[in-house]
């Protein structure tokens, strides 16, 4: 049988002790999760200067690799994203082409 027992705590000190134990949950949480696997990786989508600050290339460059067709924007709305793994295919095909638009 269990019992309950009342304590008289702060308003203050009850939520630290909420704060406290949602933070070890998060942590313990975060530490049990898996690394993310090439699928997911691959599923990762990239803005549009997401992809020009991790390649380090002008926005002329990336217009150009899409007017000829290396890489295809996906369009949400207005809005313009990228593909992790449309990148990582571009950036491994031996077509050298791409590399001096």
């Amino acid at each position: 049988m269990n019992t309950s027992l009342l304590v008289p705590v702060s308003e203050h000190r009850l939520a630290e002790l909420i704060t406290d134990a949602v933070a070890s949950a998060m942590r313990n949480a975060a530490s049990a999760q898996s690394p993310p696997t090439a699928e997911d990786r691959g599923n990762e989508i990239l803005t549009r200067q997401e992809l020009l600050d991790e390649l380090q290339i002008a926005p002329s460059t990336l217009a150009a690799w899409q007017r000829q067709g290396f890489i295809q924007p996906r369009r949400i709305g207005r809005r313009v994203y990228f593909l992790r793994r449309d990148v990582d295919a571009v950036l491994a095909s031996n077509d050298r082409d791409w590399r001096v638009a």
